[in-house]
């Protein structure tokens, strides 16, 4: 019985090991500017022009987005054990809630999808027309 109490010990802290590794890395991964390339809102493509301006940084645990010359400050958290992989941002106080938003990043690419007003986070990446939820499509700027 206490040889697999032992192993089970085990077990659970490498895998919680194997999740931060994971976890720092994309922490990593996030780190610099991106700017908003492609967007989706319920559905329907966001025009280019209400993307221009708008950046994305990640600096250490910092989630600071810019729509022109609007600066809004925040916190991220990442939870890997879901599917697809979620980020948590602390709202700032007047905001009613956390806000969770599903990622999936890939060298200098990054997707976010989130519901724009703090709904459930969205389960997929495949949004139907009507459905509050958007996604941006980042690209990583170059310094």
């Amino acid at each position: 019985m206490q040889a697999a109490l032992c192993l089970l010990v085990l077990v659970t802290s490498m895998a919680s090991a194997d999740d931060t590794k994971e976890k720092d890395k994309d922490v990593k991964a996030l780190q610099g500017k991106w700017s908003v390339v492609k967007g989706v809102d319920r559905g329907k493509p966001v025009p280019p022009k209400e993307l221009e301006g708008v950046e994305i940084e990640f600096k250490d645990s910092m989630y600071i987005i810019w729509e022109g010359k609007k600066e809004v400050k925040t916190t991220f958290t990442l939870d890997l054990s879901q599917k697809p992989k979620v980020m948590k941002l602390d709202t700032p106080d007047n905001e009613p809630k956390m806000v969770e938003m599903i990622y999936e990043i890939d060298g200098d690419d990054l997707k976010l999808a989130f519901t724009k007003c703090g709904g459930d986070r969205p389960k997929s990446f495949e949004v139907k027309e009507g459905i509050d939820v958007q996604i941006m499509i980042l690209k990583r700027k170059k310094k």
